[in-house]
């Protein structure tokens, strides 16, 4: 069982490498030959943005773990500008039931920020460009989190992991976007459907690429981005993506994984090893957008792994729902 747990390992981090590649939004396209309206939200407003997430994970088809979040945010438009939009952010709540260390650090990390206001630049998609107090921001979350760290004495691994997730996004203010996908993350979200120059029917297929987990050359998926529908007449449109995995690639991170794994063991074992492990990742979103705006996102992932006669799996459900304020 010691093997099974290290695939049961090997398939979580590899869940957190790829379980935000739905997150990561193709570039706008000129919004004249979209089938949709543009994206033009009204000056001022004020927008309720709630995330709802749901994960369950499974071994030999029981359910072993499930985990649910929600977040409040709220989001204001506050000028127009030539290039795009000024806004404000803040995020009100955020909760989860999960009791592993990664949830205990997405809590610490989202509950620091609670009711700190991030000032934004987007595009004219409605894409973060950047933070317009990224330093006054920063400063805010590193005090909140250091007191939740401070909280953490009894369990050093989860503060530990809030510490290096929290270094991970202080770092990077040399990469303006990359700051301001993570503060703003389900704005980026919202901005995948927003501006992409599709007509219904037409399909596009864009590559992304990741850090590969066993080290070597980048991970790469196709993302397959589709408008299914448009109604002039209600500005109502569906919008999907699909993530897709080269079958190459998965089996290139199966012997990956395998060489983990097995290490010194005999070569009959291992043979029996390779023929019964396979790795299997799939991802796939819809998007509902009215006169131009994203106002709901359903989302759904999931990864299996099997290997020494035992599958286990992690599906995650993911529900985003945006409404006017008064």
């Amino acid at each position: 069982m010691d093997r099974l747990k290290q695939v049961v390992v090997a398939g979580l981090f590899l869940a957190a490498v790829y379980g935000s590649g739905m997150m990561l939004c193709p570039p706008a396209a000129a919004a004249a030959a979209d089938a949709t309206a543009s994206y033009e939200p009204p000056v001022p407003s004020r927008w309720t943005i709630v995330a709802e997430r749901h994960q369950e994970k499974t071994q030999d088809g029981k359910i072993v773990a499930t985990a649910n979040s929600r977040r409040k945010e709220e989001l204001t438009i506050v000028e127009k500008t030539a290039t795009g939009y000024r806004i404000s952010f803040v995020l009100r709540s955020f909760d989860t039931d999960g009791n592993s260390n990664e949830s205990i650090a997405e809590k610490a990390l989202l509950g620091a920020l609670r009711d700190v206001t991030i000032r934004a630049v987007l595009n004219e998609g409605g894409k973060p460009l950047r933070l317009e107090n990224h330093e006054e921001v920063v400063a805010a979350h590193k005090q909140a989190i250091e007191g939740v760290i401070a909280a953490f004495s009894d369990k050093p691994a989860a503060a530990a992991k809030i510490r290096e997730l929290f270094g991970m996004i202080s770092l990077t203010p040399d990469n303006p976007d990359e700051t301001a996908t993570w503060y703003l993350e389900t704005v980026t979200l919202l901005s995948a459907a927003q501006n992409t120059g599709l007509r219904v029917g037409e399909e596009r297929r864009e590559s992304k690429a990741a850090p590969n987990p066993f080290g070597g050359d980048p991970i790469k998926t196709d993302v397959v981005s589709r408008l299914v529908e448009a109604d002039p007449a209600t500005g109502k449109a569906k919008f999907t993506r699909t993530v897709i995995y080269d079958p190459v690639l998965m089996k290139e991170l199966t012997v990956a994984l395998m060489k983990k794994i097995i290490g010194a063991t005999p070569p009959q074992e291992a043979e029996k090893v390779m023929k019964d492990m396979s790795i299997a990742m799939e991802g796939s979103a819809a998007f509902i957008v009215e006169n131009g705006m994203t106002r709901s996102v359903t989302e759904d992932s999931g990864e299996t792994l099997k290997a020494l006669g035992h599958a286990m799996s992690k599906h995650e459900h993911n529900q985003v729902t945006v409404t006017p304020m008064p």
